[in-house]
């Protein structure tokens, strides 16, 4: 005798309950999905952190030297030590004292603001502070009778340089130009007593003008008279 099945429709209360009962379940396996990419995702993250972070470490700095003919040069950082403070000293406290001391219409705000980068922090406050006081550089730039000073280095004489601070002695001369045709009109003997050292780690803004990161924390110019 055949058995009779007898199935029973599916109404619209029956649709409505399976399709709330399945909604969680198919939210849920999305979510662990989601969770499961996340997560890779993360350690991979971790991963390439941790590989940039180890390269970094072993990441020598660039060091730029001075040549004996006074020019800058890339050097290998385990050579660094090789490197004479004497030499590196000297060329970067000249090229300081053109940029502090030199007087130029169309460039004064640009080298100006570059030798400040040689000052300590506290330095380079109290001499803002001062020029603005003064208007030294508005005054000069003001002038179109003021003549461009070019200064022209003499000597760099250092004390001892086995520790820090350092001291040097820099002999140097004012040539004041005159501003339309560029004749010579006079010259002025000055010298700078500094006090410096290096900087421990050197700022992005300061790599093109002062990349050994010199640091003058004191300075006294005076001018020499006589022959």
């Amino acid at each position: 005798m055949p058995t009779t099945h007898n199935e029973l429709p599916i109404t619209d209360a029956g649709h409505k309950f399976l399709e709330l009962y399945a909604e969680p379940v198919v939210t849920n396996t999305y979510l662990k999905v989601a969770i499961l990419v996340l997560s890779v995702v993360t350690l991979a993250s971790l991963a390439l952190l941790y590989r940039a972070q180890t390269a970094a470490l072993r990441l020598k700095p660039l060091v730029i030297s001075v040549s004996d003919i006074g020019h800058g040069q890339v050097v290998n950082y385990a050579d660094f030590s090789k490197v004479p403070v004497e030499r590196v000293s000297k060329y970067y406290l000249a090229r300081w004292a053109q940029l502090y001391y030199g007087r130029n219409h169309a460039t004064l705000q640009r080298d100006f603001g570059e030798s400040l980068n040689f000052f300590s922090n506290e330095l380079q406050g109290a001499t803002l502070a001062r020029v603005t006081k003064a208007k030294t550089l508005e005054t000069f730039l003001l002038d179109p009778s003021a003549p461009n000073v070019d200064i022209e280095i003499k000597a760099v004489v250092l004390d001892d340089t086995r520790q820090a601070p350092y001291r040097a002695h820099i002999e140097f001369e004012k040539v004041f130009y005159s501003l339309g045709d560029q004749q010579e009109q006079s010259r002025e003997r000055w010298t700078a007593n500094v006090v410096y050292g290096f900087r421990d780690e050197v700022p992005n803004a300061m790599l093109l003008t002062n990349p050994l990161g010199v640091v003058i924390s004191y300075v006294h110019e005076d001018q020499a008279f006589g022959s």
